[in-house]
């Protein structure tokens, strides 16, 4: 809409209204989009540069996404941590290392299956959390019983099942939290910290003993406590710039929520305040 491809608009929303059920009704018309005087993105010029990293953490009007980056990152870096700990390690638990392997990579089936609802019943940022912190609490039962045990392969095995469900689960949490403005500037960012945290994951597995599992789930415990800061995306709208996210999170600054705001660019002419809506990050 912004670039004016009005007919590749009609087309999508031609599609999403047949895909969802929902007919759009008769007669509507989608106009080019008009420029709201009182809308929080007019406030930069529309030549204005792109928000780059260094922007982003040092303008004090970005504070609240500066710390939410901050805390994806280190939800990042602990999933990959945990993941790739869990792998690498595989072969030094008790039992077969073999059959170690191959019931880690069958846990990732139920992990990704059951992320959906999981995802969808509790939020995006409570399971997100939870994942994690299955994985910090098998790691550190598995300090507890010893690595002789023979309960330890199983408390691997949840760690796998929390580690995989958690990086589904980042995945779509990052995606929502960000605006488009910036969302492929800290999916980066964010990815990034993931391979810091596999690569740690390895010089940590060749110190040996009981450290390589105390590690895992110390660091996954403490980060799913940290990115409970994080705002919850499920039900909200996927905002453009952050002009109008910090302005959304503004509206409530005791809790930081980014609260629901119509995802509409543009006018649709035809459709009443009655008519269907288009949910958000619902799925």
């Amino acid at each position: 809409m912004a670039n004016d491809r009005i007919s590749e608009a009609i087309v999508i929303l031609e599609r999403v209204a047949i895909d969802s059920g929902r007919p759009l009704p008769e007669g509507w018309v989608l106009s080019s989009p008009t420029k709201d005087p009182m809308s929080p993105k007019n406030d930069r010029a529309d030549d204005a540069e792109p928000i780059g990293c260094v922007t982003l953490m040092n303008e004090s009007a970005y504070s609240s996404f500066k710390t939410y980056l901050i805390a994806m990152c280190a939800m990042w870096f602990a999933t990959a941590f945990g993941y790739y700990g869990l792998i690498f390690n595989a072969g030094h638990l008790h039992g077969d290392p073999h059959w170690n392997a191959i019931t880690g990579a069958l846990m990732e089936i139920p992990a990704n299956v059951l992320c959906v609802p999981i995802l969808g019943k509790i939020g995006r940022r409570n399971g997100s959390c939870l994942f994690l912190a299955t994985v910090g609490f098998a790691c550190c039962l598995t300090v507890v019983t010893g690595l002789d045990s023979e309960f330890v392969p199983v408390f691997a095995m949840i760690g796998k099942f929390g580690a995989a469900g958690a990086f589904a689960s980042v995945y779509i949490f990052a995606t929502e939290l960000f605006p488009t403005e910036v969302r492929a500037l800290c999916m980066g960012m964010s990815s990034m910290f993931a391979r810091f945290g596999a690569l740690t994951a390895q010089p940590i597995i060749a110190i040996g003993g009981l450290f390589p599992m105390t590690s895992f789930g110390v660091v996954c415990l403490i980060v799913s406590i940290v990115c409970c800061i994080l705002p919850e995306t499920l039900g909200k709208p996927m905002y453009e710039t952050l002009d109008e996210a910090i302005a959304a999170s503004n509206e409530s600054p005791s809790t930081m929520e980014l609260q629901d705001r119509s995802p509409v660019r543009g006018n649709v002419q035809g459709i009443d305040d009655e008519s269907p809506r288009v949910e958000m990050n619902t799925i």
